[in-house]
């Protein structure tokens, strides 16, 4: 079964996480700030979030693990 959880996502900050990449002008900016305020994601190293790169299917298994608060219990 899948439940799905919508929320509304905030006004972004004023400053940037990823100002190299995604400034605060970028079309994306406060869906990639509440990712990454939620602890989903923390770009794809040195600062950046890197937009326009593919993503593997295994990174999107965590993007969606860590969303939805699922653990897998040994």
């Amino acid at each position: 079964t899948f439940v799905w959880c919508a929320s509304a996502v905030e006004l972004a900050p004023a400053t940037a996480t990823f100002p190299s990449d995604v400034p605060t002008t970028h079309p994306l900016f406060r869906f990639i700030e509440a990712m990454a305020a939620a602890g989903i994601t923390g770009g794809c190293g040195a600062g950046a979030y890197c937009p326009d790169s593919p993503l593997t299917r295994g990174q999107m298994a965590v993007f969606f693990s860590t969303a939805l608060g699922l653990h897998f219990a040994p």
